[in-house]
């Protein structure tokens, strides 16, 4: 085949003639001057250096199409007969033209222009969406994971949202099969590749079809892009809130068209609304009665009016109009998008995505509301501003009372405000994970709780709660628990010596009540180990450690016989500690496994009531 003319080691390109022949008109999105531009291997002269003439090359001979031509990448031309070879600018780009097009300024956003991505993806793609049934649905869903592996993520993200909102938003009516088959390649995919790929896809399919909906000229569009949406709530990608956040908004705005729109949606999953939420559908159903009442009246036509009846008979669960609403339960592509991530390793069931309308209208300047920690309300509005002064001065109150309760250290101070601050047990308990402290550091929690509850000037069961958690989710938390009140008990302060219970401080004996209340509390709940009381010996008490045992054992005693205010436990707590021994017989099937429980818990319950009654004894002996 002879070769084109050319002056210097020119880029290699296919002949121009034979690239418009394999590849469709439509198919050139770009200019010429900016493709001819990014030929392979193509130099550009130095900008100070003259233009030299281009030469033109002789044309070649069209060769025969063959098989392997396919899986070429036929460049882009806008005229076969301006097709150079040259190491020369392009005849038809002048000195000083810019070569492409610039860069988004994000590169992670979703990108709806074709013209913006890779020519051979969108290529793909579009062969992809042309071949797409029912019946290769499972072999296109592979072929497109195979675009992720060759291509960039979000490029074929991309791509893929352009493709199908260009074969959905027809001017045309599309038959709703065939907008269901986009929706069930989603599910596949979402289940393969993650849930961004499809709430990308929700994103932009939503904003576009508000775009539609807002021109009274697009409506067939939006009704098109109105039923891939349905259909993708059938496939259990989105929820039923986004659905009924769109009910609203068509009709906030009460015509024939939007009631028609209304009409088309609750036909397509319908069914599907009543079972997730019966009560929300009655809601918006009354809510479109009363206002096209309030707006059309009496002059309704009765094509409204017929709509607008059936919309209430499926509200009230009638079945004469059942068979006009579309059901997704019996079809196959219900069951092959249900089961897709059972076909493929790796893959996750998907579940649905929970966004409002509100944070897709909002997306830019609240964040991805599918990203975790990306979303977020705004921090320029007045009520969050005044929210966190409020804070700032609730904290630095904190700060204070923290110092004047000598916590002297930062990891101390920080501990104190969560404490203080926390809703209740478990927020405090995630808050305290969240300070990331070190398994060192960890040990001044338990020295807060305790300082605390003797410093409250009535008991509060709230820090014994906490207590049992720590002790129930980590065994170093009773180790420490167990050398606090090692410590408390060697307590040697002037108040401690007292003989005379009488001469007592009223602080110290709240303290002291306090104290023991807490820990009866943790042993009863089995949360400690009544082991923790060796390091007394009854017969060689101080006064400390006698009035201790005056307060705690007669608490321990009342609470392990069900008695007094300390009896109950928190339920969530005690099922924690019963859960392995339930999951272990509820796996293995075999019976009788919440009554080996309650055995275990009784067997426990008395043998800490045993050693709490000789202790009783032995100090009534010893110290009468």
């Amino acid at each position: 085949m002879p070769k084109p003319m050319k002056s210097a080691p020119a880029a290699k390109r296919k002949p121009a003639a034979a690239a418009a022949a394999r590849k469709p008109a439509k198919a050139a999105a770009k200019p010429a001057a900016a493709i001819a531009a990014k030929g392979k291997g193509e130099k550009r002269p130095a900008p100070d250096a003259p233009a030299k003439p281009a030469k033109r090359a002789r044309r070649e001979p069209t060769p025969p199409l063959s098989s392997s031509d396919d899986e070429e990448e036929p460049e882009e031309e806008a005229d076969a007969s301006s097709a150079v070879d040259s190491d020369d600018e392009s005849p038809t780009q002048q000195e000083g033209e810019p070569e492409s097009a610039p860069a988004p300024a994000n590169p992670l956003a979703i990108r709806l222009d074709l013209a913006d991505l890779d020519p051979k993806l969108v290529r793909q793609m579009a062969a992809l969406a042309n071949k797409l049934s029912e019946g290769n649905l499972d072999a296109m869903a592979t072929e497109l994971e195979a675009m992720y592996d060759t291509f960039p993520r979000m490029a074929v993200t991309s791509a893929l949202t352009a493709q199908t909102l260009a074969s959905v938003a027809e001017k045309v009516h599309l038959l709703d099969g065939f907008v269901m088959t986009y929706a069930a390649l989603l599910a596949c995919i979402g289940s393969t590749m993650g849930v961004e790929v499809v709430a990308s896809f929700v994103q932009a399919a939503v904003t576009r079809w508000l775009e539609l909906l807002a021109n009274p000229a697009t409506l067939r569009e939006a009704c098109n892009v109105l039923v891939l949406i349905g259909h993708m709530y059938n496939f259990q990608i989105i929820s039923c809130a986004l659905v009924y956040d769109m009910v609203r908004r068509l009709v906030d705005e009460v015509s024939e068209d939007r009631i028609e729109l209304v009409l088309k949606l609750v036909k397509l999953c319908g069914l599907q609304l009543r079972n997730d939420d019966p009560t929300a559908l009655k809601d918006i159903v009354g809510l479109i009665q009363s206002r096209a009442a309030a707006v059309l009246g009496d002059a309704a036509p009765f094509r409204v009016k017929f709509m607008l009846e059936t919309l209430g008979d499926l509200a009230a669960g009638k079945q004469a109009h059942r068979h006009a609403f579309f059901s997704i339960a019996d079809h196959p592509l219900a069951r092959m998008a249900a089961n897709a991530h059972r076909r493929r390793p790796g893959a996750v069931k998907l579940e649905p995505l929970r966004p409002s309308l509100d944070d897709i209208m909002h997306a830019k300047t609240r964040g991805m509301w599918w990203r975790i920690g990306s979303a977020w309300v705004g921090h320029d509005s007045a009520a969050i501003k005044a929210a966190q002064q409020k804070a700032k001065v609730n904290e630095s109150a904190l700060l204070k009372l923290a110092r004047k309760h000598h916590m002297n250290t930062d990891v101390r101070r920080a501990i104190f405000v969560v404490v203080m601050t926390a809703e209740d047990y478990m927020d405090a308990y995630e808050r305290l994970c969240k300070l990331g402290l070190t398994e060192k550091q960890e040990r001044e929690i338990v020295r807060v709780l305790v300082h605390c509850i003797g410093q409250e000037k009535a008991y509060n069961p709230y820090y014994a709660v906490l207590a049992q958690k720590l002790c129930v989710t980590k065994h170093a938390y009773k180790i420490t628990f167990q050398f606090t009140l090692w410590d408390y008990l060697k307590d040697t302060s002037a108040d401690a010596e007292e003989e005379d219970d009488a001469a007592v401080p009223a602080k110290y004996s709240r303290r002291l009540q306090h104290t023991a209340r807490l820990y009866s509390h943790l042993i009863r709940s089995t949360a400690l180990p009544v082991a923790v009381l060796r390091v007394l010996d009854p017969t060689r008490l101080s006064p400390h450690q006698r009035r201790f045992l005056k307060v705690f054992v007669p608490l321990i005693a009342a609470a392990c016989r069900g008695e007094g205010a300390d009896a109950a436990l928190p339920a969530e707590l005690l099922n924690q500690q019963r859960g392995l021994m339930v999951g272990l017989d509820a796996d293995t099937g075999r019976g009788g496994g919440a009554m080996r429980v309650a055995k275990t818990e009784a067997e426990v319950v008395a043998g800490i009531l045993k050693v709490v009654e000789e202790l009783d004894k032995v100090m009534r002996r010893f110290h009468s």
